[in-house]
């Protein structure tokens, strides 16, 4: 394979981009459309669910006897009612908290209830020289080339991508 068919191959994979882009650009211009014609009908309603479901909770929360035994019903399809929020643990001062867990238990049970991580920090040995590295044991690893390929955003390219952003197509961009 030649210089000029990587060419060639490079021109063909332009094109093909460039009908990703006319696709992505009639689904912008659908998407636009159809949040234009109900967009105003989803806020309604959205609206309307939101004020509906507050005042649904209100009404529970106001009659929270009603939900001992059982904690919820099944009323038109909807599960209602009470449920258990989840458990939490509050540590207010996590130093005071370690002191006292080491204070009470042996290393191996504080070990499994007091989190501690040491790791290497790459960045701070970029600019040592190779045998500072080595007698640290660690080792520089040169890359190696790789096949790249970097769409050029053009003009176009680069508003589809911004109208694209919001919508659910945002993988597609």
């Amino acid at each position: 394979m030649s210089l000029e068919d990587v060419k060639n191959k490079a021109e063909s994979f332009k094109e093909t981009m460039q009908s990703v882009e006319k696709v992505k650009e009639l689904i912008r211009k659908q998407i636009e459309s159809v949040e234009q014609t109900y967009g105003p009908l989803l806020t309604t309603a959205t609206e309307a669910a939101a004020q509906a479901q507050n005042e649904l909770a209100l009404a529970i929360d106001s009659n929270r006897d009603c939900f001992v035994k059982p904690k919820t019903l099944n009323i038109n399809g909807l599960k209602i009612g009470l449920q258990q929020g989840k458990t939490e643990l509050l540590v207010p001062n996590e130093e005071e908290t370690i002191v006292l867990i080491k204070e009470k238990f042996d290393k191996k049970k504080c070990a499994l209830m007091i989190k501690t991580e040491e790791s290497v920090i790459k960045g701070a040995f970029k600019n040592f020289k190779d045998a500072e590295l080595e007698a640290l044991g660690i080792t520089r690893n040169a890359g190696i080339d790789e096949v790249y390929i970097k769409v050029e955003d053009s003009d176009i390219s680069k508003v589809v991508t911004g109208l694209l952003k919001d919508t659910p197509l945002k993988a597609a961009a």
